[in-house]
């Protein structure tokens, strides 16, 4: 248990995948090539967990790049359930419940995957929200922020931080 494992199980929580192969499982984590220096150190991380160099490669398709890795068991080590997060009853490892530093390097990941920052000049307004649609992986988030002493404010689809010295403090903070 690390905070680079506890990175890359909010990471995956947020943009990446655990599925079941016929004889192993994958992970796949996608990520926007607008951030090159991310998907560099997320295959530098699942490099150092795992002790296997990942597949990096970037869509034809898409402006994004998928960093996966296949080996047995990765649902079991990263406490993430098998299939498609939409659907999944998801908490967070107690490990990283229990560790204020694992969850902060969690809520980084989550963050990084599914967050956005913004100030809206004309109101002065703040605002650092994660947007997700699993309700429970949304419970989680809220229940986190305010154990680190923030309160956030919940909508159907994010949880949101709006006080101008909580999401400037969160932000360093992460």
């Amino acid at each position: 248990k690390s905070e680079k494992l506890a990175f890359l199980v909010g990471l995956t929580l947020g943009d990446g995948h655990v599925g079941k192969l016929s004889r192993t499982e994958s992970l796949r984590i996608t990520l926007g090539t607008d951030k090159p220096l991310l998907w560099q150190y997320v295959a530098k991380v699942i490099r150092e967990i795992f002790n296997k160099e990942p597949y990096v490669r970037k869509r034809k398709d898409a402006s994004c790049v998928d960093i996966r890795i296949y080996q047995n068991h990765l649902s079991q080590r990263l406490e993430i359930p098998l299939g498609s997060r939409k659907e999944l009853l998801i908490s967070l490892p107690l490990w990283i419940l229990r560790s204020n530093s694992f969850l902060i390097a969690c809520l980084k990941g989550l963050f990084e995957a599914e967050a956005s920052f913004s100030i809206h000049a004309r109101t002065y307004t703040y605002n650092f929200s994660f947007s997700n649609l699993n309700v429970s992986l949304l419970d989680e988030v809220e229940e986190a922020l305010v154990g680190l002493g923030f309160h956030p404010e919940r909508r159907s689809n994010a949880v949101r931080l709006r006080r101008k010295k909580e999401a400037l403090a969160f932000a360093e903070l992460i």
